[in-house]
């Protein structure tokens, strides 16, 4: 036995030491609840959760974020949608002022009600907020609608050939690279600027844009202020054409607030004006930041449209006396178009010259409408042309849609045939050349029913002519008819009874029959006979003491005739001759030129301008972000501006410029509703993801109670045994004492 050194006791505290720590421990999971409550519970599991905490928070507040953006695209849409209200109401007011029923005052108060609501746009883009932010207020320098200053023209050879410019053409070739003077490549064109010298000394620039083939080209426009005036390229503009949204002229002294714009080639350029705002502040918002550097936007050729050069064949024919003399030289073919250079003619009729041809507008030596002979350059956009031929008084006119060469024109006047059917009637006096035949003898053809209309022929059923040969008669069991080549007119049925009644009563009225093979087109032939009441074979009504028996009679009598008569019909053959005829025609149809000589025609837009987005934080990291590009309103963005409805005619106008402003609204509206829809979706998104990895860090930072009171129990129990087994061992030396007795 020792007494220095008591191990077992020793080693008991030690182990009740540890216990007591093990115990600590749990009961700080217990009362936390958090299974890592230091860094030295889970080293690695302690990181991973703070990392998925800091995506858990963001996550939530993103979450949050979203909502907001959805509160503000409610707020734009809520906006949007009483703009939408008003236009309609505008529309409504328009369609009302283009009623003749309305007098000029009713107008004026009309016009009242209308310029009220177009202030009431701008008022409502003002003052719609969001956390005090303007959210579809216009306050930037925009640009609206189509220049009209440009567009592309197309060669003789069918490409595109350069533009035109304030009526001037100028091909690819003068288009020079800003940095090294070469001209633009048109079959592979190079990316950069370039620039155009005018004959007016005007320098223009263009930008070729990467990947782009001609003539998909942009025109770049600098508007430069002075308090003298704006200018724009070589357009310059007195400040006394930039008005507000009520027509009054801008005061350069004081101006007021208010949307302002001006017009540059068919595009409106607005600008807003705030309060307390000088001519100074006015012209460094129309110059950007100052006079050194201008506000700048492109045109480029955003719209393409294949587009036939020549449209709308409208034929026109006098009546023409067509005879046998003459019918095989004007009606032996189709009508047919021949163009050159130097003018057009009819099948093989006179030519007649470009310059005796009616143009409307008038052609000039200019190149925005007419001809141009000098240059052979072309015929202008909206222009109508009508030819007459000399000899056969046939004309027809066609009009050139879009600015077209004359090479253009003359393809596609000489693809065209007019027409492929010809509607004619004729008139005059027929007769019959019987041949012989007794039952023809001295028959003519008369009118049907009681007019001089005899045919009326469709050429490419029956064809044309006046001296008709090989008519074969024949009868059926059904009745009559008269087959001329492979058609047929039938006896009317109605007729069959009129043959019937004519023997039955024995009147002296001539035989008419009358044929048909359309609804239009009848003969009706005059036999020139009459039946003879004094036939001796005809029933005497006299001799017959039962009445029935003079019917039966009768109908027998009757019967006979008309076997007799359809007798000597058939088989029949004679001639339709006329030397007094002539044929009106009616109707001839052209058609417009083949799709092979449609022509791309290009309108030069305002390239769109996308508004700085308004960027959502819906992620919970860096550059986690959602772009809205939210549409700016203005009364100048939607083009009513200066609209009146103060007479029908401009009323009738405004309908379709209301029209288009309300197509903006829907768009806009359409952008915010799928702007909407996608944070919806993203919120969604980000919820989800949020939940899931809030379940994952709590499976690394939460503890398991049951578990952990499992662990505790056992530990309190150690700890009790320690205790007690420390004691114990404490008591150990005592028996040393013992010995010493």
């Amino acid at each position: 036995m020792i007494i220095q050194h008591n191990m077992v006791s020793n080693f008991t505290n030690r182990q009740l030491g540890i216990n007591t720590l093990n115990k600590g421990k749990l009961a700080e999971k217990l009362g936390s609840g958090y299974r890592v409550n230091r860094a030295a519970d889970d080293s690695a599991g302690l990181s991973i959760s703070e990392k998925m905490r800091a995506q858990i928070r963001g996550l939530n507040r993103a979450e949050d974020n979203i909502q907001d953006g959805i509160s503000l695209l409610q707020t734009a849409d809520g906006a949007m949608n009483e703009i939408h209200s008003i236009l309609q109401r505008m529309r409504e007011l328009s369609v009302q002022a283009a009623n003749d029923t309305y007098t000029d005052e009713d107008r004026e108060c009309i016009q009242e009600e209308y310029n009220a609501l177009k202030k009431e746009i701008n008022r409502i883009s003002r003052q719609t907020e969001f956390n005090t932010q303007k959210i579809i207020f216009d306050n930037t320098v925009s640009v609206g609608g189509s220049p009209s200053d440009i567009k592309i023209y197309t060669s003789d050879t069918g490409g595109y050939g350069g533009i035109i410019y304030q009526g001037v053409r100028y091909d690819w070739s003068n288009f020079l690279s800003e940095t090294g003077g070469n001209s633009l490549d048109v079959a592979i064109p190079k990316e950069g600027d370039y620039f155009l010298d005018t004959v007016d000394g005007t320098r223009l620039f263009f930008t070729m844009d990467k990947g782009k083939d001609l003539p998909d080209i942009s025109k770049k426009y600098d508007i430069n202020a002075t308090t003298s005036n704006i200018q724009i390229d070589n357009s310059i503009y007195s400040w006394n054409n930039v008005t507000n949204e009520d027509g009054d002229i801008i005061n350069l002294s004081n101006p007021k607030e208010g949307q302002y714009s001006f017009s540059h080639c068919g595009s409106l350029i607005s600008f807003y004006i705030e309060d307390g705002d000088d001519i100074g502040d006015v012209i460094e918002k129309l110059n950007a930041s100052g006079a050194d550097k201008s506000t700048s936007w492109s045109s480029q050729s955003i719209i393409q449209e294949l587009k036939q050069a020549i449209y709308g064949f409208n034929i026109k024919t006098p009546a023409i006396d067509i005879n046998n003399s003459n019918k095989d030289n004007i009606l032996d073919s189709s009508y047919s178009i021949h163009a050159d250079l130097t003018g057009i003619q009819l099948n093989g009729y006179t030519k007649v010259a470009w310059e005796d041809l009616n143009f409307s507008p008038p052609f000039y030596n200019g190149e925005t409408k007419g001809v141009n002979f000098t240059s052979g350059k072309g015929i202008g956009a909206e222009t109508t042309v009508t030819f007459q031929c000399p000899e056969t008084g046939v004309s027809f006119s066609f009009h050139i849609n879009s600015e077209a060469s004359l090479a253009e024109v003359i393809r596609g006047l000489n693809n065209t045939v007019v027409p492929t059917e010809i509607e004619a009637n004729v008139q005059g006096q027929f007769t019959l050349d019987t041949s012989g035949t007794s039952v023809m003898t001295g028959a003519t053809v008369s009118s049907y029913p009681d007019t001089d209309i005899s045919f009326k022929f469709q050429r490419d059923r029956i064809g044309l002519d006046f001296e008709m040969d090989n008519w074969v008669t024949a009868s059926s069991l059904s009745g009559l008819e008269i087959n001329f080549g492979s058609n047929s007119f039938v006896l009317i049925a109605s007729e069959l009874s009129k043959l019937d009644q004519f023997f039955r009563d024995g009147n002296s009225n001539n035989l008419k029959l009358a044929f048909q093979y359309s609804d239009t087109e009848k003969i009706t032939i005059d036999f020139n006979r009459t039946n003879n009441i004094s036939d001796s074979t005809r029933p005497d009504p006299s001799t017959y003491v039962n009445p029935l028996d003079y019917q039966n009679a009768m109908d027998s009598y009757v019967a006979s005739k008309i076997t007799d008569f359809t007798a000597q019909f058939s088989n029949s053959s004679f001639d339709i001759k006329s030397d007094n005829a002539s044929l009106t025609i009616d109707n001839i149809t052209g058609k417009s030129i083949a799709s092979g000589n449609k022509t791309n025609t290009f309108y030069f837009g305002v390239k769109p301008k996308e508004e700085d987005p308004l960027y959502i934080q819906a992620g919970a990291n860096s550059m986690q972000l959602i772009a809205m590009h939210i549409g700016k309103i203005s009364t100048a963005r939607l083009g009513i501006t200066s609209e009146s409805v103060k007479t029908s005619s401009l009323a009738g106008d405004n309908i379709a410029t209301v029209d288009t402003a309300i197509g903006f609204i829907s768009k806009y509206r359409s952008q915010v509703g799928a702007y909407q829809n996608q944070l919806e979706h993203a919120q969604n998104n980000v919820g989800n993801t949020s939940e899931n990895m809030q379940r994952a860090e709590s499976k690394i930072r939460d503890a398991d109670m049951a578990k952990e009171m499992i662990h505790y129990a056992k530990q309190n129990i150690l700890e009790q045994v320690s205790q007690s087994i420390l004691s114990q061992a404490n008591q150990s030396p005592e028996g040393i004492l013992n010995l010493i007795r």
